[in-house]
């Protein structure tokens, strides 16, 4: 096949395409700015992070909850009682201490001479889980302990001022009585409050949310 004659052009290409005209196209008003071809290299997608760049917090479509505020363990009312308790407990270790009965001729006859023994024991232990309950978590078990050592030294007291009582009854017509010591009223008295803070330290524990 024969190709046209290009005088401007080498012998044996064809001949290239002709080029829109500059101008306006035919038919455009006059004054109206020609719309050429986009200048300038084409936009690409949207470019990423800056370099260093870190993302703060889950990555997108991540579940998330917001961080909730710390339960509280301890309550300062469970602490209060906590500290009742203690000096309740300090009053029957002093009580075990005192004497119990004043005879004539044999003088003061304190509580480590019998059962004072035991209620020192049991109120020592009562006092120890006392401060742990009023320096650390205010638990139930710690306020139930103390709560059944004050009781049961409650009882003791209850049971030798009974019998003291009783037996000064007996011996009003004698020639010699026995006066009642105050270290059978202060086991009581101590022995009451431990019981009742202890019991109110349960109630305050309780309603306490759960870690």
């Amino acid at each position: 096949m024969t190709q046209p004659y290009d005088p401007t052009g080498t012998p044996g290409q064809p001949t290239p395409p002709p080029q829109p005209p500059a101008g306006p196209p035919p038919g455009a008003p006059q004054g109206a700015p020609h719309q050429g071809p986009p200048q300038g290299p084409a936009q690409g997608p949207a470019q990423g992070p800056p370099p260093g760049w870190v993302q703060q917090g889950p990555p997108p479509g991540y579940p998330y909850a917001p961080p909730q505020a710390a339960r509280p363990l301890t309550s300062s009312s469970s602490r209060v009682l906590a500290w009742v308790a203690l000096g309740a407990a300090v009053l029957v270790v002093l009580g075990s201490f005192m004497p119990w009965v004043n005879v004539p001729f044999l003088g003061a006859v304190s509580g480590t001479s019998g059962d004072g023994m035991l209620t020192l024991v049991l109120s020592l232990i009562a006092a120890g889980v006392a401060v742990a309950a009023g320096l650390g978590r205010a638990q139930l078990a710690m306020f139930a302990v103390a709560g059944i050592a004050s009781l049961i030294a409650l009882f003791i007291g209850i049971y030798d001022l009974t019998n003291v009582t009783s037996g000064m009854a007996e011996l009003e017509d004698e020639i010699f009585t026995v006066a009642l010591g105050p270290g059978l009223p202060m086991i009581v008295l101590g022995g009451f409050v431990a019981v009742g803070a202890c019991v109110a330290g349960i109630v305050a524990t309780r309603k306490l949310p759960k870690a």
